[in-house]
């Protein structure tokens, strides 16, 4: 018997950070959108901005005990989109790009139970 499967969707989670910069007060504006939460930050150092957008803790990806037993591995993807256009641009112009920027990488395998 083939011991392969192909991968399996099981769960979807969205964080949506949103950054302005305010360049009358120097600083950026940030929102960050995890579910119904919504916090706001302010950054004046651009490198400290950066390492936040790109620092998540404390996100519960799914409950192992509800997952049967064998390897999976977490998948994050990452885009950039530019809010100056309008999204009717998008739909009516496809040859502007909306997503400017994506990126997709993978964790190592891990198992759960198991494993067979």
């Amino acid at each position: 018997m083939w011991k392969f499967w192909p991968d399996e969707f099981v769960v979807s989670k969205r964080i949506e950070r949103v950054i302005k910069h305010d360049r009358l007060r120097g600083q950026y504006r940030t929102v960050s959108t995890y579910g119904n939460v919504q916090s706001e930050r302010k950054f004046r150092d651009f490198d400290t901005m950066k390492s936040w957008t790109f620092t998540f803790n404390d996100i519960n990806v799914a409950n192992i005990r509800e997952l049967e037993p064998g390897s999976y591995y977490v998948r994050v993807v990452a885009e950039s989109r530019s809010r100056e256009l309008p999204p009717i641009i998008g739909m009516l112009m496809f040859f502007i790009p909306e997503v400017e920027m994506s990126l997709a990488k993978e964790s190592y395998p891990f198992t759960v139970g198991d494993g067979e």
